[in-house]
């Protein structure tokens, strides 16, 4: 799962003129993808910079860090003058990002059976009942950024260009 952002999705148009007034504009979009991927990481504990509330888990449990595999994946993927992706390669990040339907059925593919600690074990199947979206890129499903990563964003872009400008 990847999220590109291009100069032309009109980030915010401070943003837009100061990439393009810069000699070399794909240090700013590097940038921003990397303010982006820090507020995609500080997402699961920091509420402000989710687009939307996470649903409960049924168990209390601390919501998709288990390991933190999926956290610790999200990185810039590639920059350009004009665009910067963020990308994650970890494929159950799209279930997490936007849910799944559901119930669906899971079955035994390996084994004979499935098994789990708590669980009426063993079974040949079982109906899951779907994932709740529980978003982690800082972006509403219209396409605009959580306010709180749009700052960051503004913040890293002004901070590149001042560097950029003393050089």
């Amino acid at each position: 799962m990847q999220i590109q952002i291009t100069v032309r999705d009109g980030v915010t148009p401070e943003l837009n003129r100061m990439a393009r007034e810069c000699s070399r504009p794909a240090k700013i979009m590097r940038a921003l993808g990397t303010a982006f991927a820090t507020a995609a990481k500080d997402a699961f504990d920091d509420a402000s910079l989710r687009p939307s509330p996470w649903a409960p888990t049924k168990t209390g449990h601390r919501m998709l860090v288990l390991k933190g595999l999926l956290r610790r994946s999200i990185r810039v993927a590639n920059f350009t003058y004009t665009s910067v992706t963020v990308a994650t390669d970890r494929a159950y990040g799209v279930y997490h990002q936007f849910g799944t339907r559901g119930p669906y059925e899971i079955s035994a593919k390996n084994k004979m059976a499935l098994s789990w600690p708590g669980g009426k074990n063993p079974v040949k199947k079982v109906m899951h009942p779907g994932l709740p979206p529980r978003p982690f890129f800082p972006v509403t499903s219209a396409g605009t950024l959580v306010p709180a990563a749009a700052r960051r964003m503004q913040q890293a872009a002004e901070a590149a260009l001042a560097t950029m400008i003393k050089k």
